[in-house]
């Protein structure tokens, strides 16, 4: 027990140095700030991982196109399609949990994008697109 707390604080403390050596500290950051920073690095990942430009660009999504994201989560990919559609163009993003939703539309506020998105909260078995709406893509 004493060895797995020892090393539990040695694990620690050599994360701590790490964030001090590239400026981060825990205590002098605001929530604001680390969330802001978490929320970049996140989609960087996703961008860099999942080439979202490449799936624009094979749906041929472009200016004015009406999207459908089903299951769109807290809009790592709901971003492109917004920048991707604007100006004229509309993306629905839909997702059963209200929480994740609120976090895209802090993600697409801070991108300039959030008029070009219509959230909607949905029962997972229900996508909630509407009878009468046509779409020139659906994820």
């Amino acid at each position: 027990m004493r060895s797995a707390l020892i090393a539990l604080l040695l694990v620690s403390s050599v994360a701590c140095k790490r964030n001090e050596a590239k400026g981060q500290t825990g205590g002098s950051g605001t929530a604001s700030t680390v969330r802001t920073e978490d929320t970049e690095r996140e989609q960087a990942r996703f961008d860099s991982e999942r080439h979202p430009e490449k799936v624009v660009e094979a749906l041929g999504i472009k200016p004015g196109s009406r999207v459908a994201d089903v299951g769109a989560g807290s809009g790592l990919l709901t971003v492109h399609l917004a920048r991707a559609v604007k100006p004229g163009g509309k993306v629905v993003a839909t997702d059963i949990d209200e929480g994740v939703l609120e976090l895209m539309q802090a993600r697409l506020q801070a991108a300039g994008l959030a008029d070009y998105v219509e959230r909607k909260v949905v029962a997972a078995d229900m996508p909630g697109l509407g009878e009468n709406h046509e779409y020139d893509a659906i994820l």
